[in-house]
């Protein structure tokens, strides 16, 4: 059975749609979670930080921003994959 040009259009670009949207998603997961930093706000606000804290923060930071960066570049190749996959097969 062939599947009409129409047909394919709604399967291909739902497919591309629902993979980007998933990829954004995963990237705002991560984005949000920079508000978990929240709890730091109190010892932000003083005059007088230590170095304890200091570093908790910035260590915090750190672990978040490597997070992103692999769930941005991983994601961004599973979806460039999957994308031209969806364009080669459906035809």
């Amino acid at each position: 059975m062939t599947l009409k040009s129409r047909t394919k259009c709604f399967i291909r670009w739902g497919s591309i749609i629902t993979i980007s949207f998933l990829y954004i998603a995963s990237i705002l997961v991560n984005i949000l979670d920079y508000g978990i930093t929240r709890k730091y706000t109190d010892i932000l606000n003083e005059k007088t930080i230590t170095i304890e804290a200091c570093n908790a923060v910035v260590a915090e930071f750190d672990q978040y921003y490597d997070r992103l960066i692999d769930v941005s570049l991983f994601g961004y190749f599973v979806s460039t994959v999957l994308i031209l996959l969806i364009f080669k097969k459906v035809r």
